[in-house]
């Protein structure tokens, strides 16, 4: 089964996300918000190994790819909701976003990815210069 689903975020030239609509409810849940001087996205992962997901950035796409295994059991479902799955999420990275400092860090099933701004992107104090 393929998981994926189809939606937008975006920020002026900062990053957008969009999961190709297959299978909304089994796509993986995910946050974008902002700090200072970066982005930061979190996709939820729970019962996917970190062994499993693979991240790659080509023309200002950052993928995030993985399968999610569940146990191999003989019993007789009557409902499952938590089944193997294949899933796909692709952030577009605009040009606030400093591609080659991007980080990802993978803990308890929460892909963490650090998208720092460009150094253009950030205010910048231009000082008043007094006479006396």
């Amino acid at each position: 089964m393929n998981a994926e689903r189809s939606e937008t975020l975006c920020d002026a030239n900062g990053c957008s996300a969009t999961l190709p609509n297959k299978n909304a409810a089994e796509a993986p849940r995910f946050d974008v918000f902002e700090e200072g001087e970066r982005f930061t996205v979190r996709v939820y992962l729970p019962g996917v190994a970190g062994s499993n997901v693979a991240i790659e950035l080509a023309n200002k796409s950052l993928s995030v790819r993985g399968t999610r295994s569940a146990p191999a059991e003989e019993a007789q479902y009557y409902r499952r909701e938590f089944g193997d799955c294949d899933f796909e999420l692709r952030l577009q990275v605009g040009d606030r976003i400093d591609a080659a400092r991007i980080e990802a860090d993978y803990r308890e099933g929460v892909l963490t990815l650090g998208l720092p701004k460009t150094l253009e992107s950030k205010p910048r104090v231009i000082p008043v210069r007094q006479e006396n």
